[in-house]
C-alpha cells in the first residue's frame, strides 16, 4: 500500500485566478470599464463580418497616440460602438499602437488587418448590436 503524501503549503500552486487577483485585478473592475473588453470568437466573427463595409474614421499618424487621438477616439466610439482606425508605422508599432488605445479607452480590439484596426465598445445603454452570447 502506498502512502498518500500531502501537499506542503510551499508545494501548492495556485489557480490562475490567484495569480491575477495577486496583480491587482478584480473581476468587476471588467464590468465598470476599467479593462478593454473581452470577446468570444463568434462575438469577434460577428463583428467582423457587420466591420467590413467601415471606413476608418480615426487616423494616428506620426505623432503616435496623442490625448487628443484617444478623445476621438471615444467620441467616435459612443456615436458608432464599432469603429475601424487607421494606424501608421510598421507591423508591430500599429500592432503595439492599437493595444494601447484600447487599453485608453476600454474598447475591445477585433482585428487587424494591413493598417486598419477594427475596435468595439459597448454603449451602456441603446446599445445597435445584440451579441451572440457564445
Amino acid at each position: 500500500m502506498l502512502a498518500q503524501s500531502r501537499r506542503s503549503p510551499a508545494d501548492h500552486t495556485k489557480t490562475a485566478f490567484e495569480k491575477l487577483r495577486d496583480i491587482g485585478y478584480n473581476p468587476g473592475d471588467l464590468r465598470r470599464g476599467k479593462y478593454p473588453m473581452e470577446l468570444t470568437v463568434k462575438q469577434k466573427l460577428f463583428l467582423k463580418s457587420r466591420a467590413h463595409q467601415l471606413k476608418p474614421v480615426v487616423m494616428a499618424g506620426q505623432k503616435g497616440i496623442t490625448e487628443s487621438l484617444i478623445k476621438e477616439t471615444l467620441a467616435a466610439l459612443e456615436a458608432h460602438e464599432l469603429i475601424k482606425i487607421k494606424i501608421a508605422g510598421e507591423r508591430e508599432a500599429r500592432e503595439a499602437a492599437a493595444s494601447e488605445i484600447c487599453e485608453k479607452t476600454g474598447a475591445a480590439l477585433v482585428q487587424i488587418v494591413g493598417g486598419n484596426a477594427t475596435l468595439f465598445k459597448k454603449r451602456k445603454e441603446k446599445s445597435q448590436f445584440q451579441l451572440p452570447r457564445e
